[in-house]
């Protein structure tokens, strides 16, 4: 207050000695209209107060200095008198009224800056789909624009309120049991009650419901840092527009957390579904085939020469191993999706990996023709030789599979400065265009024209296990009537090279 006393007093002296030194030309009128800037100024940047004390200092002075005799309070003239009650109550209508602009001026400000905040914080809060980083920027928002203390309470499992968010974390926002009552009424009744209403005035905070279409689902508490008897209608309405789309933005989260439950939970059913479906087809047909087998062997084995039991013998071992598999291939999922698989890295050549997968599928390659096509100089590459021979296995198998027994398999190996680049193509049934990503998919097996066995597994471990070394994967049908599975696997830099003595591998007979 004695900071704007002191600039109209210094502005009034300044107005003083001009007026003095151009008192003949100006004349008492425009003087006396010269000491109204004062007040204006007072009005417009201080108020009404200050515009007061300028006018009654403006009148003293102007008697002082101009209205004979100078140099004393004595008026000779009392029609001075009246000259000097219509200055004061001009002085005073002028800062009243400029005091009122300056609040008008001050509340459009305001208005302004809870707009804009509201709108700030529907936009920061529309595409957040995490609960804590909601609350965050609530009470942040709400703590700028009030200038006081901020809480929100949401209810537990329990249906009690607890504290989620707070403005200042190092302090607990209840003072006493009374604070937890109120907060417990509120959420309630679903009205506003605590500091400033009517309703529990007597402690601290202000208490808001959150309320949105689905009910209420929490409270905020405020306190605010100059806190009247009741609140302002417009502070109200501000606090209770925040109150609004907080409710919004928790009940939106709510309903997205229980959308991804059932979603979840129905994925869920259907991969049980289709894991029971495709675990019972695939393992009773082995196991009859290897129970078949193992009763002939025991009950009749006079009846067989040796030829018969080993063709009898072979097919249990294929039984076996197709079951093998299958484990395998859960066992793999199940560790993928878990993230419980670990990469055990070491430098590998890719045409050993090769060999020991056609090893392990040779019962089932029987005498069919695979071209293995490597570069003439490839480098080794560092990966889990175990995980990349499943990958290898899985691509084979799934050619044997939908390609005819006639027709031949071709892989080919190919390497550039940062990756390595390995294809396997058959002359199978064409992939329709839709399923080109979808075969990625676990459980998913395209139709083809003839039963085909298996759990749909394989390509999704094949896709599991290459991103898992930061590789790509992808199908596609060729131009050449083939259709390929293609994945891609880095190359680090200065890697070791090997030579091989010929540019293709082939297995089986040559047909």
């Amino acid at each position: 207050m004695l900071k704007p006393i002191i600039q109209v007093t210094g502005l009034i002296i300044a107005i003083t000695l001009v007026a003095k030194h151009l008192a003949d030309f100006l004349g008492l009128v425009n003087i006396a209209m010269i000491f109204l800037l004062p007040v204006l100024f007072g009005s417009v940047k201080w108020g009404l107060k200050i515009g007061v004390f300028a006018a009654l200092a403006g009148v003293l002075v102007f008697d002082f200095f101009f209205v004979p005799p100078v140099l004393t309070f004595t008026v000779y003239d009392l029609r001075y008198l009246i000259s000097f009650g219509m200055f004061l109550l001009i002085a005073f209508m002028i800062g009243r009224l400029s005091t009122r602009l300056r609040e008008q001026i001050e509340s459009s400000r305001k208005r302004e800056a809870q707009t804009s905040a509201l709108y700030s914080l529907s936009r920061e809060i529309a595409a957040v789909s995490e609960l804590d980083v909601v609350l965050q920027n609530v009470v942040r928002k709400i703590t700028e624009i009030s200038e006081g203390q901020v809480a929100i309470l949401l209810p537990d499992n329990n249906g009690i309120l607890a504290l989620k968010c707070c403005s200042n974390p190092g302090i607990d926002p209840f003072f006493d049991e009374r604070e937890r009552t109120v907060a417990a009424w509120v959420y309630e009744h679903k009205q506003i009650a605590g500091k400033g209403t009517d309703t529990h005035s007597g402690v601290t905070g202000t208490y808001i419901p959150l309320i949105s279409e689905q009910g209420i689902c929490g409270v905020i508490r405020i306190v605010l840092r100059n806190q009247e008897r009741y609140l302002q209608p417009e502070h109200q309405r501000l606090l209770e527009a925040f109150a609004g789309l907080t409710a919004l933005a928790v009940s939106r989260i709510s309903l997205v957390e229980t959308a991804r439950e059932a979603k979840l939970l129905s994925e869920s059913d259907k991969l049980r579904t289709a894991l029971l479906n495709s675990i019972s087809h695939d393992l009773r047909t082995p196991l009859a085939s290897m129970i078949g087998a193992v009763t002939s062997l025991l009950e009749y084995n006079h009846l067989y020469d040796e030829a018969s039991r080993i063709e009898l013998l072979q097919s249990i071992q294929q039984g076996a191993m197709r079951m093998n598999r299958l484990v395998n291939n859960l066992l793999d999922m199940a560790r993928l999706e878990s993230g419980m698989l670990k990469l055990n890295k070491d430098w590998c050549a890719i045409e050993e990996i090769i060999g020991a997968a056609t090893k392990r599928l040779g019962p089932i390659i029987k005498d069919r023709y695979i071209k293995i096509d490597y570069a003439q100089c490839i480098p080794l590459i560092n990966v889990d030789f175990v995980l990349i021979e499943q990958v290898v296995v899985n691509l084979l198998d799934n050619a044997l599979k939908y390609s005819s027994p006639e027709s031949k398999i071709v892989m080919n190996v190919r390497t550039s400065d940062k990756e390595m680049k390995v294809a396997v193509h058959d002359w199978g049934y064409h992939i329709p265009v839709e399923d080109l990503e979808r075969i990625f998919d676990k459980f998913y097996r395209v139709r083809a024209p003839r039963q085909i066995s298996g759990t749909g597994l394989g390509l999704a471990i094949s896709k599991g296990i290459i991103e898992l070394h930061d590789g790509k994967i992808w199908a596609e049908n060729c131009p050449d009537d083939s259709v390929s599975i293609t994945f891609v696997l880095p190359l680090e830099l200065n890697a070791p090279e090997i030579s091989l003595n010929m540019g293709a591998l082939n297995h089986g007979s040559n047909r």
